[in-house]
């Protein structure tokens, strides 16, 4: 089950059968980040050159003021700090507890023309006459006309967008619902805006996905990782860890 933030109704939606938990540098609210310790070691996500490393860091995470949410002498906020580590290069993410194996990562061939025909589509949302969003609905019938595959070594995933919707009226973008199939077994992967990685995490020749499913102004980071080798019955892979965090 998802864990209720103190902020404006969001839920952290980290669930409680994720083996990982996903980290970036930054100060965070309460249930954001659950872990504490001075020199935890992490498996930090990170392009070098040509190529997507996985690398060993060390963090520290303690907690400290919440200047939005604390009153007197409480301290719910975490802080996440990088102590130990390629210190010049930002990692797209960081991967607690460090579990996968660290060296270059295999990257998916990607022939995704299908989402990245629709994210340019859909970068800059239209708007009728008298200033209003036009409706939310698109038809993605064109878009799964396209190319849709990923390919690790000579496995092959199809992809095919679902339904498209869009976020809020405040600061409005568009996500995506995919369905992902593979050999016969497909999963339906809700409210993607971005994938931000796709190849082979945890080497086992199948594919895994980073992605950023942000979807209100008022989150800053939500990301979730997908390993094949956390799927369960009838998925291709698995919540493997994710990392969700709001203002107020």
């Amino acid at each position: 089950a998802a864990v209720a933030s103190i902020c404006l109704g969001f839920s952290v939606a980290q669930a409680a059968d994720e083996p990982m938990s996903l980290l970036m540098q930054g100060t965070f609210h309460k249930d954001e980040v659950s872990i504490l310790g001075d020199k935890l070691e992490v498996m930090s996500l990170m392009k070098k050159g040509a190529g997507v490393f996985l690398e060993p860091e060390t963090v520290r995470v303690t907690q400290v003021l919440d200047e939005l949410i604390d009153v007197k002498d409480e301290k719910t906020g975490k802080e996440v700090t990088r102590v130990m580590g390629e210190m010049s290069n930002e990692p797209m993410v960081m991967i607690y507890p460090a579990m996968l194996k660290p060296g270059i990562v295999s990257e998916a061939k990607d022939k995704l023309a299908c989402l990245k025909h629709f994210h340019d589509d859909t970068a800059t949302p239209q708007h009728d006459n008298e200033g209003m969003a036009v409706t939310q609905s698109i038809d993605l019938a064109l878009y799964n006309s396209e190319p849709c595959t990923m390919e690790i070594g000579s496995e092959i995933y199809q992809f095919h967008l679902d339904n498209a919707r869009m976020t809020d009226d405040t600061y409005p973008a568009y996500v995506v619902d995919m369905t992902v199939t593979h050999k016969g077994i497909s999963q339906k992967i809700e409210g993607v805006a971005q994938i931000l990685f796709a190849g082979d995490l945890d080497r086992d020749g199948k594919l895994d996905l980073l992605v950023d499913r942000t979807d209100h102004y008022n989150v800053w980071a939500h990301k979730v990782m997908y390993l094949s080798t956390s799927a369960k019955k009838d998925e291709v892979m698995g919540r493997a860890a994710s990392l969700m965090a709001v203002g107020c």
